[in-house]
């Protein structure tokens, strides 16, 4: 064998997916420890990232990622405007809940144009318009 066939053969495996790595965009994989590759017969993305998110377990919507749409932001997470089911105000509350009307009454605003539901409450002007805030009245 040239030293050229030996190259291409050896550039040719270099270049197949495993399913640790993620394969080949299209076929899906292992997804190097996230939670985004897919089936290959469902043509996952291979380990990569959906675009916009981060895959970091921490929900930033002030960083673009949206709810509903990255894996990091369900809509079930206070970060997402999610409510607990008990009438007191806790970790698994937004802000933005009735319940944490007088806890986060005092919470910083930003005034960046985008409701931050777990820091800022519907009293920020960033929320008073959100549909997660038609309970509040100012």
């Amino acid at each position: 064998m040239d030293k050229l066939a030996f190259c291409l053969v050896l550039l040719s495996a270099c270049n197949k997916g495993t399913g640790t790595t993620g394969g080949p965009q299209g076929e899906g994989g292992g997804g190097a420890g996230t939670n985004t590759g897919g089936a290959s017969a469902m043509g996952g993305f291979g380990g990569s990232e959906v675009p916009g998110c981060n895959t970091e377990n921490v929900c930033r919507l002030y960083d673009g990622e949206t709810c509903g749409v990255c894996p990091d932001c369900p809509f079930g997470i206070p970060e997402c405007g999610a409510c607990g089911v008990d009438d007191a105000c806790g970790t698994d509350d937004a802000c933005t809940c009735e319940v944490c009307q007088g806890t986060c009454s005092n919470s910083p605003c930003n005034f960046d144009g985008v409701c931050v539901y777990y820091e800022e409450g519907c009293q920020c002007d960033d929320c008073t318009s959100d549909p997660l805030c038609s309970w509040y009245s100012r």
